[in-house]
């Protein structure tokens, strides 16, 4: 079931913590499709801060298809709005896979587009959550730990 991220009209006071690098995805993997290298770039970054060992990175749904067979992800971060198989047509191609343990990949969507209508395609296509963006590394954090089943 699509989990959506909700954000209050004002944001939540800082939480304080006492590591401010959560090991709680030492040693996990992600794919990040997204056209745009700034957007890579910067989920890539956040990534490391929470301790994912292992980023690879794809321009589109027809790459991120190919690089989740043959490195097989633990989670794929995925844009919607990308030239050569956007968001949705790698959703829908990964969930009709012949690998079933492929077709359960997790993946997140993180897009600009976030509207109601954006929202409930993926939820039709079993996406696992979606992000509006931009988001902060803490709201990836949640959604990750979600995903994967890591919460505390």
């Amino acid at each position: 079931m699509l989990q959506i991220l909700n954000r209050a009209a004002t944001p939540p006071p800082p939480t304080q913590t006492t590591n401010p690098t959560p090991r709680r995805f030492l040693g996990r993997s992600a794919l990040i499709v997204d056209d745009s290298e700034a957007h890579r770039t910067t989920i890539a970054a956040m990534l490391r801060r929470l301790s994912f060992a292992d980023m690879h990175e794809a321009i589109d749904g027809v790459e991120g298809l190919a690089i989740t067979r043959d490195v097989r992800p633990d989670v794929v971060i995925c844009d919607l709005k990308m030239d050569h198989g956007n968001g949705f047509e790698f959703l829908r191609a990964l969930r009709k896979d012949q690998d079933s343990a492929l077709r359960r990949t997790p993946v997140v969507i993180a897009s600009g587009l976030s509207g109601s209508g954006t929202v409930l395609k993926s939820v039709a296509l079993d996406g696992s959550a979606f992000l509006a963006k931009p988001f902060r590394r803490d709201e990836l954090a949640d959604t990750l730990a979600r995903v994967l089943g890591e919460l505390n």
